[in-house]
C-alpha cells in the first residue's frame, strides 16, 4: 500500500542516517491480527519558523530540512502493542493527502532510548501542511489498520523576517523608510521582502493609531511622509502570511 511503501523509504533513509527525530523500535512479536493495536486520537503541532540558524543543509540531500515537533494523543489497545505498531501520517496539500512522514508514539521506544517524540519532516518549503492520520502498520509491514478516530489538522512553516524604521524632519514633514528582509529557505540567504498591508503606527497617550498612509514597498523599501508638528514616536507593522512571519518594527521619535 502507498502508504508502506513511503513508510520503508522513511525507515531506509533514518538507516542512512537522515536527521529524523524518531528513531526505529526494534521489532519485537507481531499482534494478533484481530487487535488493534493503537488510536491516535489527537496531533498536536506547533507553527514552525525557518531561520538562517536553524536551517542547515542536511548531509546527502541538499536540502534544509527540519523536524517539526508534534505531540500525540493516543489509546492503546493491546499490551505491549507499542513495540509492534507504527502509525503514519497523510501530509500534503488540501486535495491530495501524500504521506511524506510518519511518527513513532513515545511509547514505541524500546533499546533505542525512551521518551521519542514524533515529528514532521520537512524539507525546502515554507507554507501550510495539512495532516489526516492514515492508519497503523506493523513495523514487519505485514499487517495494517486504520485509525479508528478521524484526525484531521494542518501547521504553517513560515520563513523568519525583519524590518526596521528611521526617520528624518523637515518642518512640519517626517519622513519616514522603512526596509524589509526575509529569511528565504531555498537559498538559505537573507532576501529583500515586500509585505502587502504593511501600516505605520504613532503614538497617541498610551495607544498605538494607524497612519492613514498607504505603505508601497518596492525592493525591501518603502518611503512614508507624514505632516505632525510634535514630536511623535512611529513603527511600522506587516501581518504573517502563509509562507512568512508577521514583524513589528522598533519605534522611532522625532
Amino acid at each position: 500500500m502507498r502508504t508502506l511503501q513511503r513508510f520503508t523509504a522513511t525507515a531506509a533513509a533514518l538507516a542512512a542516517g537522515a536527521l529524523i527525530a524518531t528513531s526505529m523500535a526494534a521489532p519485537a512479536q507481531a499482534a494478533a491480527t484481530k487487535d488493534k493495536p493503537v488510536d491516535i486520537t489527537k496531533v498536536i503541532v506547533k507553527d514552525y519558523v525557518f531561520t538562517s540558524k536553524n536551517s542547515g543543509k542536511l548531509a546527502g540531500l541538499g536540502k534544509r530540512c527540519v523536524n517539526v515537533p508534534m505531540s500525540l494523543k493516543y489509546t492503546e489497545f493491546t499490551k505491549n502493542a507499542h513495540k509492534n505498531w507504527a502509525g503514519v501520517v497523510g501530509l500534503g496539500d488540501r486535495a491530495t493527502l501524500e504521506p511524506d512522514f510518519f511518527y513513532e508514539a513515545p511509547s514505541m521506544a524500546t533499546s533505542y532510548g525512551s521518551n521519542l517524540d514524533a515529528s514532521a519532516f520537512v524539507c525546502d518549503r515554507a507554507g501550510r501542511y495539512d495532516f489526516q492520520v492514515l492508519d497503523t502498520e506493523s513495523l514487519d509491514g505485514k499487517k495494517s489498520f486504520e485509525n479508528p478516530t478521524l484526525v484531521q489538522g494542518s501547521f504553517y512553516v513560515r520563513q523568519d523576517a525583519a524590518t526596521t524604521l528611521t526617520a528624518k524632519r523637515s518642518g512640519k514633514t517626517v519622513t519616514l523608510t522603512a526596509k524589509a528582509t526575509y529569511f528565504n529557505v531555498k537559498t538559505g540567504k537573507t532576501s529583500a521582502y515586500n509585505p502587502k498591508g504593511a501600516t505605520v503606527q504613532v503614538k497617541s497617550g498610551s495607544k498605538w493609531v494607524k497612519v492613514n498612509k498607504k505603505v508601497t514597498f518596492k525592493g525591501g523599501k518603502a518611503t512614508i511622509k507624514v505632516s505632525q508638528k510634535a514630536k511623535k514616536s512611529y513603527k511600522i507593522t506587516f501581518k504573517a502570511t502563509t509562507t512568512v512571519i508577521g514583524k513589528t518594527s522598533k519605534a522611532v521619535t522625532k
